[in-house]
Order: structure tokens, then C-alpha cells, then sequence
């Protein structure tokens, strides 16, 4: 069992995936663990996104793996663009809100 706050190399793996897929779109500004309104542990509305990329002045986050559906709708309404990269794939999709996906893997949920 993985310790809390211990970055996976399954995790870490997908991050350089991620940050070649902002590459090959072509932004020129990408950062990974990039902080969101702060990143402070006082500030319920802070976190940190997993890769963060910039193109031609649009905001572009990607989020590895799952991540909860209150984190998916802040990136919304903060980022142009929201991708997900679920474990196990090797290309990202363009997340929507009425795409629902685990919160575990990033898979998208049907049905």
C-alpha cells in the first residue's frame, strides 16, 4: 500500500506522457504540479494541477489518473481546455462536464 502524499512512478510516468502531449500540441510554457489559485492548504478552492500548459494565451490542464469531480469543475471554470489522462493510456481525451469518469483510474464511466 502506497504512503499518503508519495507520488507513484505509475503516476509520475504518466506526467512525462502528459507533458509530451502538450509539447507535440505546441505549448511552449508547461509546468507540472502547477499551483491553482495559491496551492494553500488554507484555501479550500487551492490545489495543484498535474500538468499545465499554455498555447497561444489559452490555459491548457491535464489531469493524470482520476481526480474528483469538484477538482474537474474548478479546472473548467479556471482553464480553457481540461484533458484527462487515465492510467493505462498513452493519449489524453478533452474533458467535458457531463463526462463522467472514476475517480480512481480517469477512465470515462458509460452507462
Amino acid at each position: 500500500m502506497p504512503r499518503v502524499g508519495v507520488e507513484s512512478n505509475e503516476h509520475k510516468e504518466l506526467k512525462a506522457v502528459g507533458t509530451k502531449f502538450l509539447r507535440e500540441l505546441g505549448c511552449q510554457q508547461i509546468t507540472k504540479e502547477y499551483p491553482v489559485n495559491g496551492n494553500n492548504m488554507w484555501n479550500k478552492n487551492s490545489f495543484r494541477l498535474d500538468v499545465f500548459g499554455k498555447l497561444a494565451g489559452k490555459t491548457i490542464a491535464l489531469e493524470c489518473g482520476g481526480s474528483s469531480p469538484k477538482k474537474l469543475l474548478k479546472l473548467y471554470d479556471w482553464a480553457d481546455q481540461v484533458y484527462i489522462l487515465p492510467y493505462g493510456e498513452t493519449k489524453p481525451f478533452l474533458w467535458q462536464p457531463n463526462i463522467k469518469i472514476c475517480r480512481t483510474c480517469g477512465h470515462i464511466i458509460t452507462g
